[in-house]
């Protein structure tokens, strides 16, 4: 789990200084492996994902000087998980 300071904006409305906003991120086990019965390409792929989160009550100010409670998604776990092989262009 990565942790980093940011304003939140919602709608015009902004925290008052910087909250800390967490994300996964990493290197998680991918493989493109020649099938012969096919004659194809077999593609496995997986990405670092949230595994377990929960919410924060986070208080926006808005321009108008209203107040806002907004209740931000923290992430508190990551792990590996399928994903959708995207196919790339070939190149130029």
């Amino acid at each position: 789990v990565r942790t980093r300071a940011t304003v939140l904006e919602v709608n015009g409305c902004r925290s008052a200084g910087p909250v800390n906003v967490t994300s996964c991120a990493g290197q998680c086990e991918s493989s493109s492996t020649y099938y012969a019965a096919a004659d194809a390409m077999t593609r496995r792929c997986q990405c670092c994902r949230e595994s377990a989160t929960s919410r924060r009550p986070v208080e926006l100010t808005c321009p108008d000087g209203s107040r806002l409670r907004h209740s931000a998604i923290v992430v508190e776990a990551c792990r590996c998980g399928a994903a959708a092989c995207l196919e790339e262009l070939p190149g130029p």
